[in-house]
């Protein structure tokens, strides 16, 4: 499982779809072994995600979900998460200063244009002046 894919699956199971068939129906592209290795394979402190009420199981049969198991976030997976949401809400300030970077320049240029437009006439009134008191 990829970090994005990891990233949706703690988003999902924080919001409330924490059961096998929720995360089936949400992140297809999240299979069996997946959810396995997530839950189970990896040392206790590498654990995304822990099963809340866990079924005894033998090691010589494979283990399998029901549509009903339920999963919550492990310490680690939601320090993941804070990190990742602290991460999108920078990306989204960033683009947000991008764009008022964008429109300050606009302004600045208008500014600027009417700064010209303005020394142009202040200059034509200062000749036009000249020519009427030379007359």
């Amino acid at each position: 499982m990829d970090t994005r894919t990891a990233q949706k699956l703690l988003r999902l199971i924080a919001s409330g779809a924490d059961t096998y068939a929720d995360i089936q129906k949400a992140l297809p592209e999240i299979d069996h072994s997946d959810l396995y290795f997530a839950t189970f394979c990896l040392p206790a402190e590498d654990r995304l995600l822990q099963e809340i009420n866990p079924r005894s199981r033998s090691r010589d049969e494979e283990y399998t979900f029901r549509p009903d198991d339920r999963f919550t976030l492990t310490d680690l997976g939601k320090n993941l998460l804070r990190e990742a949401n602290e991460k999108e809400y920078l990306r989204k300030l960033a683009a947000k200063n991008i764009a008022l970077t964008k429109q300050s320049v606009r302004y600045a240029r208008c500014s600027a244009i009417a700064a010209i437009i303005g020394t142009i006439i202040g200059i034509g009134l200062a000749i036009l002046q000249i020519y009427i008191s030379l007359r």
